[in-house]
């Protein structure tokens, strides 16, 4: 491949385009290895996945929030109904 970026780059989206549909999991691993001396934080693909892993990220912990503040609430709500109740038998 030498210097020839858009080569490099044609190869590299063929590579994520056939290991989603084929076991290519060695194969990605040892070309892995062989270009670790490339900055992959440069590529295009990476920045891609990186801003989706973000988002998907927080997303997911919006929705977890959510649940743990609707379950915090829930509780917190039945206990001063539970006192309020208890409050009017007296």
């Amino acid at each position: 491949m030498g210097d020839d970026l858009k080569r490099f780059r044609e190869y590299v989206e063929m590579v994520h385009i056939l290991s989603g549909n084929r076991d290519l999991e060695k194969q990605i691993q040892e070309a892995h290895e062989m270009l670790g001396q490339i900055d992959v934080e440069r590529l295009p693909a990476y920045r891609q996945v990186m801003e989706k892993g973000l988002r998907q990220g927080i997303e997911k912990g919006m929705e977890r929030g959510m649940e743990k503040g609707l379950k915090r609430g829930i509780e917190q709500g039945r206990g001063e109904g539970e006192a309020v109740f208890l409050m009017r038998l007296l």
